[in-house]
């Protein structure tokens, strides 16, 4: 199982869930068919599932996946971050 958050697009407030990758890209899903979505678009965490806060930029999106018959779309997003040359983390802990 690939991590998740649920995300936010900056500009248009819509919510959906952000799953990680093999590929250097991960992936917003269960994002609503009507969402207002562009590319370049800004997507942060939503806040929501008390794990991680809202406001943490995750990354910008750079195609989408939208076919008519679904209920939901999906975004391709490209980090901000190349996991690959991490040097030092911020780790988040929940208060207690």
């Amino acid at each position: 199982q690939r991590s998740a958050v649920g995300g936010m697009i900056q500009r248009s407030r819509d919510i959906g869930v952000v799953k990680g990758s093999e590929s250097n890209y991960c992936y917003m899903e269960y994002l609503s068919h009507d969402a207002d979505v562009k590319i370049n678009d800004m997507v942060i965490t939503s806040g929501l599932g008390s794990i991680f806060p809202k406001g943490i930029i995750i990354g910008k999106i750079v195609g989408t996946k939208k076919e008519s018959h679904d209920l939901f779309q999906k975004v391709i997003i490209k980090p901000e971050v190349d996991f690959t040359k991490l040097e030092e983390v911020f780790v988040v802990k929940k208060s207690e």
